[in-house]
């Protein structure tokens, strides 16, 4: 009776320490499942802001390129005005040139015909 005591003592741990280890094995199981989840979670945020620092690097790239776009457009139009006003007062030095010439036209025919009618009317006269 002794022994089957000792045996039923020994039956009892032996299925405490198969319980205990059952228990231990769950806890480990659940351990790694956490520590899953949360490197899982830690590689998102990760991604989430690595997302967010290409986001912000690409929008200030289109802000760069913008910038850039308006300066030469800037550029562009600063020649434009250039080439109107290089334009412009090459026409306008143009204009006067060709007035001036005409007006050398003008004065020199008409002095000459001042001189040429006074000597028909005296030769109609005489």
């Amino acid at each position: 009776q002794q022994q089957a005591q000792q045996q039923q003592a020994l039956q009892q741990q032996i299925m405490e320490s198969q319980l205990r280890e059952q228990q231990l094995r769950m806890q480990l199981e659940q351990q790694k499942q956490e520590t899953q989840r949360q490197r899982l979670q830690q590689q998102q945020e990760i991604q989430l802001q690595q997302q967010k620092i290409k986001q912000e690097q690409q929008k200030q790239v289109r802000q760069i390129q913008q910038q850039a776009q308006i300066a030469q457009q800037n550029d562009y139009i600063i020649q434009q005005q250039k080439l109107q006003q290089d334009y412009a007062s090459a026409y306008q030095q143009g204009l006067e040139k060709h007035q001036y010439e005409i007006e050398q036209q003008l004065v020199i025919p008409q002095s000459g015909r001042q001189r040429n009618q006074p000597q028909q009317k005296s030769s109609n006269t005489s």
